[in-house]
């Protein structure tokens, strides 16, 4: 008896409860920030333990079997005793911790600034440490427990850390009056041939990869890349000089006092959007202002904007 409760893992009982609560895969994977296949393996290990089969799937639908409705009861009163507990740590009298967060240089992310204004009055007592890092350092603070999470533009994935989309940012072409083209009344792609581009990162590089990958790799068909950096606010200095064009979110454009001194191109750069993220360990004890900040995040709205981001990328 004692060895079956042992293997009995918490984490596979609230997986389950996911999938039967949503009657869904696909959408209780959504809830859990995880992906479908994780999810089956959860609930086969789960069956495996078991000795059971808990769930049917069919092009009739979902259904589970009696041993799946009643290990759904069992987890229905497991979980309201979590959340009833978890409730009380959720009382802003009770912490007066130190939160840390890392966050990525110049992210602009209007949700994640509510939150924190919303986190901050809740939670009145915290001592905030908030770390402006960049993304490698920002997924190395989190891994490594300095950061209880972390907050930008990830594009290396950590298979230890769980990925939590917040938003999307837009990249746009963008001259400065010591350009070139500034003073041509209407540019179109073709203008751009032999014009140089600046590539904006998330991550530092070193020379050897700059070399390789960024200055001398092949270029593309009608830009050869002349300007790295890995911060908005190099890119701004770049755009400033007029030495290459630069690619940078609208959001932060628009906030710029020197944005009359900027000009837009009506040219789609290709890049697509940016997923903003917010970075944690799903093995780590969180605190109740940062469980309620990722709470917050996880809204129906911004769940909303999460499926309609996802099917955008699945077309």
């Amino acid at each position: 008896m004692d060895k079956l409760l042992r293997a009995l893992n918490l984490d596979q009982l609230i997986h389950f409860h996911q999938i039967a609560s949503h009657r869904s895969l696909v959408n209780a994977a959504r809830r859990l920030s995880l992906t479908p296949p994780t999810l089956t393996h959860s609930l086969k290990r789960r069956e495996a333990v078991l000795q059971t089969t808990l769930c049917l799937r069919s092009r009739s639908g979902f259904r589970l079997t009696a041993e799946g409705e009643a290990l759904y009861a069992r987890t229905r009163i497991l979980v309201k005793e979590l959340d009833g507990y978890l409730e009380t740590l959720r009382r802003p009298a009770k912490f007066s911790g130190i939160v840390s967060l890392a966050v990525l240089d110049d992210f602009d992310q209007p949700a994640l600034q509510e939150g924190l204004d919303r986190m901050v009055r809740r939670f009145p007592a915290l001592r905030l440490n908030l770390m402006v890092t960049g993304a490698e350092e920002t997924t190395r603070l989190v891994r490594q427990g300095e950061a209880e999470a972390g907050f930008g533009i990830f594009r290396k994935r950590s298979p230890e850390l769980r990925y939590l989309t917040i938003g999307q940012s837009t990249l746009r072409l963008y001259i400065s009056k010591a350009h070139p083209l500034w003073k041509k009344a209407r540019i179109t792609r073709n203008d751009l041939i032999g014009h140089r581009l600046t590539w904006v990162d998330t991550s530092r590089k070193s020379l050897q990869e700059l070399e390789i990958k960024v200055f001398f790799a092949p270029p593309r068909p009608s830009l050869e890349t002349g300007a790295y950096t890995n911060q908005l606010c190099g890119a701004l200095m770049i755009l400033k000089t007029g030495l290459a064009i630069v690619p940078l979110p609208h959001s932060y454009i628009k906030k710029l006092a020197f944005r009359n001194q900027v000009r837009e191109l009506p040219i789609d750069p290709g890049f697509g959007d940016n997923r903003e993220e917010a970075v944690f360990r799903a093995d780590s004890y969180l605190s109740p202002p940062v469980r309620w900040l990722l709470a917050f995040l996880e809204t129906p709205k911004m769940r909303r904007a999460r499926t309609s981001l996802e099917a955008e990328e699945a077309m």
